[in-house]
């Protein structure tokens, strides 16, 4: 049990973590500030449809992303 607590502890990002998140996003332009809330961009949608076409398995999906922003992360 105490493994499974631990998991999820570890699953809820903290608030700096989900503040770097959303900066980084913002700065690759995969995201746009609308009011009080934010919106994927065109970039941001376009690689979403992407993803989407190529799977519908949530697993496979977060992959394809991950690939996806190691991509972003070199072009920094």
């Amino acid at each position: 049990m105490a493994e499974i607590a631990d998991g999820i502890n570890h699953a809820i990002p903290t608030q700096q973590e989900m503040q770097d998140s959303v900066s980084w996003l913002l700065n690759k332009g995969l995201i746009v500030p609308l009011a009080d809330k934010y919106s994927l961009s065109g970039t941001g949608r376009k690689i979403m449809v992407d993803v989407a076409s190529q799977t519908h398995i949530l697993s496979k999906m977060w992959k394809i992303l991950e690939n996806e922003f190691q991509h972003l992360k070199g072009n920094s």
